[in-house]
């Protein structure tokens, strides 16, 4: 998807930047993120940091998504940083969904196959996450608490 925001608990960080790359291979970066990040002491730095016109890139679809993200530390408070948790938000890229009134057969059935069958990339996205806590199986889509796999994980 568009990389709207990171999430980021830490320690000791002053200045980070975070950057996308959109081609099959992570050569070329682009800065979406610069960040001052204010001295807590010995506390968990926690923050949501935006991107860069994210809203309106994701929104009008003329950002492409991201394939991979990098983070550099430019700066840290004190001799040594640590990152404890990272969360990259996106926007998803949904494929279009005729409307019914579009074409009287096969609109309502496109729209129900994509409902019914989420992509692969979705669903390894909730498999990774239920299997680290289950409770998240209540928030996954309905096709997904369906799949047995799912389930177990």
């Amino acid at each position: 998807g568009v990389v709207c925001s990171l999430r980021l608990v830490s320690t000791q960080v002053r200045r980070i930047r975070v950057e996308v790359c959109t081609e099959a291979s992570p050569i070329n970066f682009v800065t979406v993120i610069a960040a001052e990040i204010e001295a807590s002491g010995d506390a968990l730095q926690v923050r949501e940091l935006m991107c860069r016109n994210a809203s309106a890139d994701a929104t009008d679809g003329s950002a492409a998504p991201a394939r991979f993200v990098r983070l550099c530390i430019e700066a840290g408070w004190g001799d040594f940083c640590s990152l404890h948790s990272v969360e990259v938000l996106a926007w998803l890229a949904l494929p279009s969904i005729p409307s019914p009134a579009a074409a009287d057969e096969g609109a309502g059935a496109t729209a129900a196959a994509i409902e019914a069958a989420p992509p692969a990339s979705d669903r390894e996205h909730w498999l990774s996450h239920i299997s680290r806590d289950g409770w998240k199986l209540a928030d996954a889509p309905e096709a997904l608490r369906d799949d047995l796999e799912v389930v177990l994980a």
